[in-house]
């Protein structure tokens, strides 16, 4: 989240970030932290019964073995920075990041010319954006 006036400029330093990742190792305290919070917040759901039902209803809406479960934490802490990087250049290239910036920009980005979408048509679970 960010003021209209600074989208473009947030938008770019994340899309900067991401590329970054595909290129560099993160660092052991960038990478602990996350790993932190990621087991973290896993172990606090499944402090519900509604969270355990949650991760459950994922798994199986997933096809995944419910012993996976299990393992995520022990998954989790894991990963290597080299795992990461090799995620990020396989997944995070330049050609397929997009970015959407929700209301208005008050100067259009540089590179290819924005699609605009009216809140009306947008749709986000759509890969057009746009509602059919």
């Amino acid at each position: 989240q960010t003021q209209n006036s600074t989208a473009i400029a947030v938008a770019q330093l994340m899309r900067d970030e991401l590329l970054r990742v595909a290129r560099e190792d993160a660092t052991a305290a960038e990478l602990d932290a996350r790993k932190a919070t990621l087991a973290g917040s896993f172990t606090r759901q499944l402090d519900t019964t509604l969270g355990l039902a949650e991760q459950v209803a994922s798994q199986w809406f997933q096809g995944r073995p419910l012993a996976e479960l299990a393992r995520y934490v022990d998954d989790v802490i894991a990963v290597t920075p080299a795992q990461v990087r090799e995620f990020a250049a396989r997944y995070w290239t330049a050609g397929v990041l997009r970015t959407v910036i929700a209301g208005e920009v008050p100067v259009a980005p540089a590179g290819p010319a924005p699609l605009r979408i009216p809140i009306a048509t947008l749709d986000l679970e759509q890969t057009s954006l746009v509602k059919r």
